[in-house]
């Protein structure tokens, strides 16, 4: 007999069994995925003040009264589906907390049943629709239990796998949702503290947009489940790093302890078992002392892996198994050394693609993807622009001698016309090199942003500031009667004035600005009077 830690409590299970760590099995024959301590108890019925939401998947659901009433004396509010298809519908437009489902759903209304591989997706897609519902599975009365299907389930993010056979079954099942509501009311508790509110304040994330105010959301509760690895991923310059950092600090387990990010890109192959795991005094050529290794080195804490999807294919192995076994083994040591660290990971590309081009494994995705969290890009969300530049004007003030008091109207309808692929980091770097070139004023002007931004914004065919500049000059032809010549000098006269409006008439730097000579400056203020 071998024994494993699970819900702050051991479960004795048979040398044979294929069960990994990081799952136990209760005494009624429940296989559950391991939980933080504190959580497991207070089971008795009883509803929250704002019910759970159970989204009952089940293909007849004629089958299952004893399910249904059951939820509903706990204080559920029940939403039943029929296909994996109908509840991905309901999660969509519902709040979903709980999924409750059993092993054989079908993936679409009249097809056959999913199998173990169809389980797969719908979990992925159902994590993928609602990423804080817990996933409750239970195999038919008729069918017999595969302890490995139970294993691949619960590692690729069920919460809990039933026997319906069993006569505490519906004990088991209002257990497992108990537990859910405990979490949701803990939530729920937290969500008036200051620290947990207080995201973009504290950590620097801004976004006042609908799409970053649900990314906030997922990040508070992936913060409730300590033990539960995170796998964030978005476009490069989105702030991955800054949420994931958050989600430690959020952690109440483990805020206290190292966040340690790793970039994984930047370590090579042949020493990246050594940077990751540590190694023991002459374990290779060139060890001349024991190494921790970044996993020992943030014991209890939380480990970030950026750009995951850049980690060698041969070590993906080795980071599997630590994260189901949660030990490592340093090079040239003889034993596994055990740790307690959360892993967060990011990637900048499509892990799927990845996985189908053979370069990423697709269990490891399994074992990370337990909460996923999109960052979207800038480009989805551009009410955030005028908050983010806000944000980046107080932070980097110092880089401008005066007073910034505001951003011309203009300047945000340029930015946005533009693809900001560069997202947030973009802004930023938008923002600091305004502070450092600009001459004088107090906000920032068209004329003030850079050279190439200004030459795409001329460029490009959906530009409003090209359209605006073309009406104007057009109707000062057909309402004016002006040549083209007379045109281009308006427009010219126009230029310098604002520049030197914007210099306090300091030619020196007006020509800095326009790119030519003082003396320029000086003969086209003499020609156009300003």
């Amino acid at each position: 007999m071998r024994a494993l830690r699970k819900s702050g409590r051991w479960a004795e299970l048979p040398a044979a069994s294929p069960l990994q760590p990081g799952v136990g099995t209760s005494a009624e024959g429940r296989v559950e995925a391991r939980r933080p301590a504190g959580i497991a108890g207070g089971y008795e019925a009883r509803a929250a003040a704002d019910p759970v939401t159970v989204l009952l998947l089940h293909p007849r659901p004629q089958e299952i009264p004893d399910i249904n009433d059951a939820l509903r004396d706990l204080g559920c509010r029940v939403i039943p589906a029929t296909s994996v298809s109908g509840a991905l519908q309901r999660a969509a437009g519902d709040n979903i907390d709980v999924v409750v489902m059993p092993v054989n759903a079908p993936l679409q209304a009249g097809n056959d049943n999913l199998g173990r591989s169809g389980c797969l997706l719908a979990i992925e897609k159902l994590r993928s629709a609602r990423p804080s519902a817990e996933i409750i599975f239970f195999h038919e009365a008729d069918q017999a239990i595969d302890l490995a299907e139970c294993c691949e389930l619960i590692l690729a993010g069920g919460r809990s796998f039933l026997d319906r056979s069993s006569p505490s079954f519906i004990d088991e099942l209002t257990r497992c949702v108990d537990e859910c509501s405990h979490i949701k009311r803990s939530y729920e508790d937290r969500k008036s503290d200051s620290l947990v509110d207080d995201i973009p304040g504290r950590y620097g994330m801004v976004g006042s947009s609908p799409a970053m105010q649900k990314v906030f959301d997922h990040v508070r509760k992936a913060s409730m489940r300590s033990d539960a690895p995170v796998l964030i991923t978005g476009e490069s310059g989105t702030g991955k790093q800054l949420l994931a950092e958050a989600v430690h600090r959020l952690d109440e387990k483990r805020r206290g302890y190292p966040f340690i990010v790793v970039n994984c890109s930047a370590i090579t192959a042949t020493l990246a078992e050594s940077e990751l795991f540590g190694h023991k005094r002459g374990a290779f050529t060139g060890s001349v002392g024991d190494r921790l290794g970044f996993f020992r080195a943030a014991d209890h804490g939380t480990i970030f892996l950026d750009e995951i999807g850049e980690m060698d294919i041969a070590l993906q192995p080795k980071l599997l198994r630590v994260l189901q076994e949660s030990r490592v083994q340093p090079v040239g040591a003889d034993s596994e050394v055990e740790i307690d660290v959360r892993v967060i990971a990011a990637s900048n590309r499509d892990v799927r693609q990845l996985i189908a081009d053979g370069r990423f494994r697709m269990d490891l995705y399994q074992r990370l993807n337990v909460v996923p969290i999109r960052v979207p890009p800038l480009r989805e969300r551009k009410e955030d622009i005028l908050p983010l530049m806000k944000y980046f004007i107080r932070k980097h003030s110092h880089y401008y001698r005066g007073r910034m008091d505001g951003i011309d109207p203009r300047v945000l309808d340029a930015i946005s016309s533009l693809q900001c692929d560069g997202n947030v980091r973009q802004i930023e770097n938008l923002v600091r090199h305004v502070l450092l070139t600009k001459e004088a004023g107090n906000r920032i002007e068209l004329s003030d942003l850079p050279r190439g931004i200004i030459s795409r914004l001329l460029t490009g065919p959906d530009s409003k500031l090209v359209d605006e500049v073309a009406d104007y000059l057009y109707e000062r032809v057909t309402r004016d009667g002006m040549s083209i010549t007379q045109v281009m000098d308006h427009a010219e006269k126009l230029l310098v004035g604002k520049v030197l409006a914007q210099t306090n008439r300091n030619q020196t730097h007006a020509a800095r600005i326009l790119k030519t000579t003082p003396r320029t400056i000086f003969n086209k203020i003499r020609k156009h009077g300003v």
